[in-house]
């Protein structure tokens, strides 16, 4: 992976509340990126999922998630599309590393 992350995740020191939601919302992000991947980069799509993340991701710790987003939806207000084809192999990376940590 090639994104520079300037955090690193917490999700452990997560209230037991919250991070009984934390499996699905993990699984939630890698089914959203199963559609960003079938939008045919749908620039609007990538911009509303990443204001969706960008809103949660913080409330799991998830502040590499935060990180990796906000670069997705810049370059999707900029209609960087080869650079939006980079970023989200380290983006499914990312997603695909979260899970092995998080999903049963």
């Amino acid at each position: 992976m090639t994104f520079p992350f300037k955090s690193k995740d917490d999700p452990k020191s997560l209230p037991k509340q919250i991070s009984a939601y934390l499996s699905q919302y993990v699984q939630n992000r890698l089914d959203d990126f199963d559609q960003i991947k079938s939008s045919k980069f749908d620039l609007l799509f990538i911009r509303d999922y990443c204001h969706k993340v960008i809103g949660s991701a913080r409330s799991y710790n998830l502040f590499q998630l935060e990180e990796i987003t906000i670069e997705l939806q810049e370059l999707a207000r900029r209609e960087d599309k080869e650079q939006i084809k980079t970023l989200l192999e380290d983006y499914g990376q990312y997603l695909n590393e979260l899970a092995k940590k998080h999903l049963a």
